[in-house]
């Protein structure tokens, strides 16, 4: 069940210019309803909001974080932190899921952006991922690249079925004496990463 939820300003975003593949777009709609669901975890979750604000500059946005009955749990920090956003309070835990899905039936952005609570952006990856999917409509998910705190690349951002090639690879180890022959800029992804992961 629900418990509150925290309407944002109702002020219309700023409408970018229509592109290929995406022009039938409402003349409000923010650029992207990013989601956030959160469980025990305040101050990852205070960082990854000021990134997010820091992130959209030149695109725009409404921010959900649905908060899945965490114990001491204050919705105004969040709005402090990230004024506008919208919080939904559960009274208890029904898992990442469940939770994702009640933000986004009230998402209305061209794009939706799935975010974990640990997780921080850099400045330019809102702006960089709105223009790569309005020039790419044949893509129907995207995930950024994920570097992890020590400065290695999450492999769960690339993640893929199982493919003779790729069992061989990891078998014989050459994955590991080549970790940076199939890291190309842009590749598919079979699995994309829940941590960041935006569909349209």
């Amino acid at each position: 069940m629900v418990d509150q939820q925290i309407a944002p300003s109702r002020a219309k975003p700023t409408r970018r210019p229509a592109t290929a593949g995406r022009s039938a777009q409402k003349w409000a709609a923010p650029d992207v309803s990013i989601v956030v669901v959160h469980y025990e975890t305040p101050r990852e979750l205070r960082e990854c909001l000021a990134s997010v604000g820091a992130a959209s500059s030149g695109v725009s946005s409404e921010i959900f974080v649905v908060d899945n009955a965490s114990a001491g749990f204050v919705a105004e920090h969040v709005t402090t932190t990230l004024p506008g956003a919208m919080v939904l309070r559960n009274r208890e835990n029904h898992g990442f899921a469940v939770a994702a899905n009640q933000a986004l039936r009230h998402a209305n952005g061209r794009y939706l952006l799935l975010v974990n609570p640990d997780t921080v952006m850099a400045p330019d990856t809102l702006r960089r991922m709105v223009d790569y999917m309005d020039v790419r409509p044949d893509v129907g998910c995207a995930t950024p690249r994920l570097i992890l705190p020590d400065g290695r690349l999450d492999l769960a951002c690339r993640r893929s079925f199982p493919t003779p090639a790729r069992s061989f690879y990891r078998l014989t180890m050459l994955s590991r004496l080549f970790p940076r022959s199939q890291r190309p800029a842009e590749r598919p992804c079979s699995r994309p990463s829940g941590a960041a992961c935006r569909v349209p």
